[in-house]
């Protein structure tokens, strides 16, 4: 499967599958969650291309403890919070609407729904 980097700021901040319609996130809890909303963020302009490419699901991996989460993009759209806290325009998604790795809308690189 071919996965189309998704790059904000200059920077690659995870990969799209066409297939699964799902942007792939690695991220170091530790220091790329914002502990002012409880929520994961997306650079604004890489949420647009995200959208254009037709996405519906952000999963997010935790590098420091390997945890999966998903949330419909559907959600970054209609609750997500949109501020600069320093790192450029960011939508922020409260980690509330994110389901865990043991539900059924996670989705893996390589096969689809799980």
């Amino acid at each position: 499967m071919r996965l189309q980097n998704i790059m904000a700021m200059g920077k690659v901040i995870g990969q799209y599958s066409e297939k699964n319609k799902t942007f792939y996130k690695k991220v170091q809890k530790s220091k790329h969650f914002c502990w002012k909303y409880h929520a994961w963020g997306i650079d604004i302009l890489a949420m647009e291309q995200l959208l254009r490419l037709g996405c519906e699901r952000v999963q997010v991996t935790e590098t420091d403890n390997q945890k999966v989460t998903v949330a419909a993009m559907n959600d970054y759209k209609k609750y997500g919070v949109i501020n600069n806290l320093g790192s450029g325009h960011q939508v922020f998604l409260n980690e509330t609407h994110f389901k865990g790795s043991d539900d059924s809308r996670q989705v893996t690189m390589f096969d689809g729904e799980a």
